[in-house]
């Protein structure tokens, strides 16, 4: 990991001799009703005071900081574009699931075609707490750390349409008392952008398949994450509008997965999860220095399991709403 940042610093550094530079500050605050994603059940236990007693409050503010430095490249119609950013996650109460994370990523952009490559690195995750079946039978920290790869692409077969490409590859790695969950997911996408006069319409399908790196029995005590799902992504996003004091640009995010599980176990045999996000925000475009989104978001899982016990404790509902602070600075 050390080596990586390094190696990513460096040619940013090298890079930047010849390139424009710019650093991108960004700080968002989110209002989170739900941030362990608790069913009704169990937010009713919590906030009873009769259970779950290693969370503070079951809503919470999240303040994510930003640094992102940019460098850009020009040779003849090509641009190249090269970034390292570093992001830390604040919880206000719940303090135990704050975390950082880093990410670099290098791009090549023509008239018709672009394409870019990116690798983020993500400790320390921190879920809420479940039994340790196979070891202390207590309830323990469900923590991991990923790693993530991508590769996505965009080409203008038209003068207004384009084929999108994406292809995402994730390591999880989970601590001592949840190590059954280590896995790998791989995501493939396909999606269609349309430009109008006043807007771009944009729609995908991905498959996600999750594998957990052993193999589980229905004879083991633990539990069987591996699953597959369908995914179906819409995006409708405003070209810029333009009054006198500032621009802004709305954007209308939708998202439905459904989620098969391959598990033997209570919590995974049978089971299906259907999930929507419901994704609205804008964009305020106020100075060369200074950008502002509004932000919010509304997530529905719903479960469907041979046990009534799992669609009650497993199913449960999110809203988001958050406030965003971008400062650009060119070199």
């Amino acid at each position: 990991m050390k080596r990586g940042i390094f190696i990513a610093v460096s040619l940013l550094a090298v890079v930047g001799l010849f390139a424009e530079i710019s650093i991108n500050f960004s700080n968002k605050s989110t209002y989170s009703d739900n941030v362990f994603q608790l069913s009704d059940g169990d937010l009713d236990i919590h906030d009873s005071g009769s259970g779950f007693d290693y969370i503070e409050t079951s809503d919470d503010i999240i303040n994510s900081t930003s640094l992102s430095i940019y460098s850009r490249n020009q040779v003849g119609k090509i641009r190249y574009d090269f970034y390292v950013r570093g992001t830390y996650d604040a919880y206000l109460k719940n303090s135990d699931k704050s975390k950082p994370s880093i990410s670099t990523g290098f791009g090549i952009n023509t008239r018709n075609f672009n394409s870019s490559i990116m690798y983020g690195y993500y400790p320390d995750s921190y879920v809420r707490k479940y039994r340790d079946k196979d070891g202390t039978q207590e309830y323990e920290k469900f923590e991991y750390d990923k790693n993530l790869y991508k590769v996505d692409a965009e080409y203008r077969f038209t003068r207004k349409a384009y084929l999108l490409g994406y292809l995402k590859f994730e390591q999880y790695y989970h601590n001592e008392y949840f190590t059954e969950y280590d896995g790998d997911a791989i995501t493939p996408g396909l999606g269609l952008k349309y430009s109008f006069s006043e807007l771009y319409l944009e729609g995908w399908y991905y498959y996600r398949n999750y594998e957990t790196h052993e193999e589980i029995t229905p004879d083991d005590e633990i539990s069987d994450q591996s699953y597959e799902s369908n995914i179906y992504t819409a995006r409708l996003r405003m070209k810029k509008i333009r009054t006198k004091k500032f621009d802004y640009r709305p954007v209308f995010d939708f998202s439905y997965e459904k989620r098969y599980y391959d598990g033997w176990d209570k919590y995974h045999n049978g089971r299906e999860d259907d999930t929507i996000t419901i994704n609205p925000w804008v964009k305020f475009y106020f100075t060369d220095y200074l950008n502002i989104t509004l932000d919010y978001t509304s997530k529905i899982r719903n479960v469907s399991s041979s046990s009534q016990s799992v669609e009650d404790s497993k199913s449960y509902q999110e809203n988001q709403m958050s406030i965003s602070f971008e400062v650009p600075i060119k070199f």
